[in-house]
């Protein structure tokens, strides 16, 4: 195989192919649900263990960026763990937002280790607005 295809398969399996509306993932990688209704975006997340200081959100322009970390418990009268499926350690996931929203309104709230973001969209019509044309006086030349 030439080298940029060696290169581009590379790439690609490293995890950068991603989806239409993510664009970024480390860590930890929780289930999503990001669906739209006809005034807001709403994202849901499935993050079991982790609280509300554990999590940060940003949005800038039409991506939002999701981070935190999942600390494991300290059981220290364990003598071995036998099977464990459960992840910990850091998240990052970052998405492309399908329609602008209005981050200044936006809410998000954890409830039994869901995280719901409730994103309202802005209103294309917020978005535009008339210019009036102010007419100026030319004076006119006089007739030769």
């Amino acid at each position: 195989m030439p080298a940029h295809i060696d290169q581009i398969m590379d790439w690609c399996s490293e995890g950068n192919f991603q989806n239409e509306f993510q664009i970024g993932t480390s860590g930890i990688r929780p289930l999503i649900e990001l669906s739209e209704n006809s005034f807001a975006l709403i994202l849901r997340v499935e993050l079991p263990g982790f609280q509300e200081k554990d999590l940060q959100l940003e949005v800038k322009k039409n991506t939002l960026t999701l981070t935190g970390e999942l600390k494991p418990p300290q059981e220290e009268d364990l003598k071995a763990v036998h099977a464990s499926e459960r992840q910990f350690g850091h998240l990052r996931r970052s998405m492309l937002l399908p329609a602008e929203v209005m981050s200044e309104k936006m809410t998000a709230t954890l409830k039994s280790g869901v995280l719901e973001v409730l994103m309202p969209k802005v209103n294309p019509e917020q978005l535009a607005r008339k210019i009036p044309i102010k007419a100026e006086n030319v004076p006119e030349k006089p007739n030769s």
